[in-house]
This record gives structure tokens, sequence and C-alpha cells, in this order.
């Protein structure tokens, strides 16, 4: 009987435990269908379209740089010099007339160059040998040098005036002008003022001639009133020396052209004769019979007068009639004799006190003995 009970619980806990497994299998299975089922109504999401992105503004084309040329390869010096004499004999260059040089400021102050460096390494041209030449540094130096002589003697002349009464004053006066005009138009030249260029390029200082127009006369003057010739006479030998430098600046302007230039000097060179024969004849006549003493003061200041301006013609025809010197020896030139004519010339006028007050009053002030 106990056994018959054992057996029954046994087989109760047997179906208990099989229903228990049934149970849970039915279970699991209607869990899975369940879960099968949402997810086959579960919508699919729609992914959103995307916005659509807004379209960017076109860059301007950017211009195409141009290219740089290529700089051709530097000939050889060589190559350079058999081109140019290849040029020279194809077409000879001609130089451009410019206008009136006198009156345009078209390289009227040209630079001054190092010392033996321009000057030096000129070459010849149609021109002449010189025809390109500008001052250097010693051109100008010399040109201040003129100036501070003719300054000097000016307050030499000035000053000497002073131990003599008024009336008696008239050399010293005129031999000051003639140097402060000269000093003035030294000053200007060594400060560029007074100088234009030709067109082969070579300085023309025609401020040296406005100089010439005023002192020579007044050189004249002091010779007169030395000899103590007429009124007539002087003005005489004034009116042609100022025809002989008017035609010594114009033709100095007009040089580069043989047919203008020449004629120009030539006319200068016969206008100077009458001033010489009037120098060695008349007024030496004149002053021989005032005294003796003036006399001999008069044939030396007139003789000095003769030489040196008959030298200058000369300087005119190699310096800017031909332009066979450079610029800087014609400024020396030039100025060697304007110190010497004006300067030396004051000072041997003025040397003796007894020669001026002598002349002074044997002659009234150049009225018509």
């Amino acid at each position: 009987m106990r056994s018959s009970v054992v057996v029954c619980v046994l087989l109760a806990l047997v179906a208990v435990t099989r229903a228990e497994d049934v149970s849970k299998n039915e279970t699991d299975a209607k869990g899975g269908k369940s879960m099968r089922g949402e997810q086959a109504q579960q919508p699919q999401v729609q992914q959103e379209p995307q916005q659509p992105q807004e379209p960017q503004t076109p860059q301007k084309p950017q211009e195409p740089q141009p290219q740089q040329p290529q700089q051709p390869q530097q000939p050889t010096q060589k190559a350079q010099g058999q081109d140019s004499q290849r040029q020279q004999r194809e077409q000879p260059e001609q130089p451009q007339q410019p206008p009136f040089p006198f009156f345009t400021n078209q390289q009227r102050s040209p630079p001054p160059t190092n010392l033996l460096t321009t000057e030096a390494t000129a070459t010849p041209t149609s021109g002449g040998a010189y025809a390109a030449s500008t001052p250097t540094t010693f051109g100008v130096a010399v040109l201040w040098v003129a100036f501070v002589c003719m300054a000097l003697s000016t307050l030499y002349f000035i000053s000497q005036s002073a131990g003599y009464d008024i009336e008696m004053r008239k050399f010293h006066y005129v031999s000051a002008g003639i140097t402060a005009i000269a000093a003035l138009a030294y000053m200007c030249m060594a400060l560029g003022i007074g100088v234009s260029a030709d067109p082969y390029g070579r300085s023309f200082y025609w401020g040296r001639y406005l100089d010439w127009t005023f002192t020579t006369p007044l050189l004249l003057v002091d010779l007169g009133l030395l000899a103590g010739v007429h009124w007539n006479e002087l003005t005489y030998v004034i009116l042609m020396d100022v025809l002989m430098i008017i035609s010594g600046l114009v033709g100095g302007l007009y040089a580069h052209e043989p047919t203008k230039g020449w004629p120009l000097f030539v006319f200068g060179m016969v206008v100077f004769l009458p001033i010489i024969q009037s120098l060695v004849t008349s007024m030496k006549d004149k002053a021989i019979k005032t005294s003796p003493a003036v006399a001999d003061r008069f044939n030396q200041l007139s003789v000095m007068t003769v030489v040196l301006w008959s030298a200058y013609p000369v300087v005119w025809v190699v310096a800017e009639g031909t332009k066979v010197i450079p610029v800087d020896i014609e400024i020396l030139l030039y100025g060697v004799l304007d110190v010497t004519a004006k300067c030396l010339f004051g000072f041997i006028l003025l040397a003796n006190r007894s020669i001026i007050e002598f002349a002074t009053q044997s002659h009234q002030p150049l009225a018509g003995q």
C-alpha cells in the first residue's frame, strides 16, 4: 500500500513536471510570434530627404598674367662693337638741331663729371675731337678761382680809391666796375648759369660773352681817360668792340654750322682791326702829347690789351670753332686771359699815383678837346 502511494506520488510529480514543461514551451512559442508580428506591423522609418545645398557663387576667373618676355642675352663687347660700326656705315647719325640754344634751358646746366674720366676717354666725332665735352670738377674749380680773383681785385680797387679825392677816383671806379662784372659772370658760370649745349652736347658758356659786352668797353674807357682822347673816337672804338663781341657770341652759338659760325667769326675779326688801329696810332699819339710818363703807361697797357685781345680769337678757333680741346682747357685759357686783361690791367693802371693825378688834372672828363 505504501508502495502504491509512493508510485502515485512519483507519477503525480512526473505529470506536474511534464505539464510545466509543455506550458513553458507554449509560452515561448507565443512570445516569438508576437515579436515577429510587431516587427511586421512597425513601419519602416523613411530617411528625411537632405536639403539641397545652395549653389555657390561662381568665382570670377582670374585674368591670366602676361608672361614677362625673357631678356635677350647681352651681346658680347666684340659683337656690340661690330654692330655699332655696321650701323655707322649703313646710316650715319645726323644731329637734330634744337631750338636756338641761347634762349632754351635744354642742358642749360651740364653736371660736372670727375676729372680725368669723361675728358680722358673722349673719342673723336664728326663735330670735333671734343664735340660732346662738358666741364669736369677741374673746370668748375677754375671758374671759382677766377671769381675769387675778380672779387678780390674789386675790393682792392675800391679800397685804394679812398686815398684820392672824389674827382680823381674815376680810374678806380671804372677798374672796380670791370672786375665786379667779371666776378658776377664767373660766379654764374660756376653755378651752371649762362651755359647751354650745342647739338653735339658740348657746353657753351655764353655768359662770358655778356661779361665781355660790358667789360671790354670799360677797358677802352680806362685807356681813353688815360690818353685824354675825344668822345667821338672813344665812341667809335666802343661800337666796334660791341660788334666784335656779338659776332663771336652768335658765331659760337652756330659754330656747329660752318656756313653760319665762321662767317660771323670773320666779321668779328674785321671789326677788331679798327680797335687795334686806334690803340696803336691816334690814341697813342694823344697820350704822347700829354706827358712822357702818361705815354709810357698808355703804351704799356695798350700793347698788353692788343696782345691779350688777339689771343681770344685763337682760343675761339680751337674751342668753340673746331672743338679740338676739351671744355676744361677752354675754361682755363679764357680764365687766364680774363684775369690778366682785367685784374692785372687795373693793378698796372693804378700802380702810379702821380700818373693818375696828372692824367686827371690834365684832361677834363672827356670834353671835346
